[in-house]
């Protein structure tokens, strides 16, 4: 029943022009949530799993008779046998041949030379 006599545009506005990220007007990114911009520095980098546990298996070895794994934790090498905890929350259970088998709170996994995982 009623019909807009007159459209206002925005002031500066060009006709059909697409309105820049953030400014009055913009549809949001797909997730975003509008009006709010995340913090610098926040963002995780890409490919990156926040909050998970990054474990591989760099190395198994006998040292004086012992058979013993080489892992990194986030960037931290542990040398360590059997039945030893290490980086906190991690067992290592088994060494057999080229695999470990660890216990992480209670997730029992295991890995082999050159593996990894997030936990």
């Amino acid at each position: 029943p009623f019909q807009q006599l007159v459209a206002a545009e925005a002031a500066g506005a060009t006709p059909g022009a697409t309105p820049a990220p953030g400014a009055p007007g913009a549809t949001p990114a797909p997730g975003a949530t509008p009006g709010v911009s995340p913090a610098p520095g926040t963002a995780a980098p890409p490919g990156a799993t926040v909050g998970a546990t990054r474990i591989e298996l760099v190395d198994v070895f006998t040292e004086d008779g012992t058979e013993k794994v080489l892992v990194n934790v986030n960037g931290t090498g542990y040398e360590v046998g059997e039945g030893q905890v290490f980086a906190d929350r991690l067992k290592v259970l088994d060494i057999s041949g080229q695999c470990g088998t660890f216990l992480f709170g209670d997730s029992r996994f295991t890995l082999c030379k050159g593996e990894q995982i997030r936990k």
